[in-house]
């Protein structure tokens, strides 16, 4: 049980900054191209309907699959494992075609999109029994 919680919070912690170097990485990179542009183009459409609906599927999942109690105990580690990957593997991939298409674009829209998608995933942090 110990090292399934140890393994939890490492996964969780290299998700979250795995996303944040990626974001750093390519700002530095396309730092002088960049800018804000609120036009309404595909990829600002797409990049915006892929975060809300991450947003919400990743939650209706994650209920749907771990049910009522989401506290992590030794009789459901390894539902609630899978449920928690699912989870964050749903937040993580529009944060990092969001980071995919700042860097294309160069609008800066979409790098906020992603630190947004971000601070989700890091407040679906696994929790556990005492």
């Amino acid at each position: 049980m110990e090292e399934d919680k140890k393994s939890l919070k490492i996964l969780h912690l290299a998700l979250q900054v795995g996303v944040l170097m990626i974001a750093t990485i390519f700002y530095f990179l396309k730092k002088e191209e960049s800018s804000i542009s609120m036009m309404p183009d595909l990829y600002l459409i797409a990049g915006f309907s892929l975060a809300i609906l991450a947003i919400f599927l990743s939650s209706f999942i994650f209920h749907k699959s771990f049910g009522a109690n989401r506290v992590l105990d030794s009789s459901n580690i390894k539902e609630g494992r899978a449920a928690y990957v699912t989870r964050w593997a749903m937040l993580e991939g529009p944060a990092l075609i969001n980071i995919i298409f700042f860097y294309k674009t160069g609008n800066i829209v979409f790098l906020f999109i992603a630190l947004f998608l971000l601070t989700f995933l890091m407040s679906a942090k696994p929790k556990f029994v005492i």
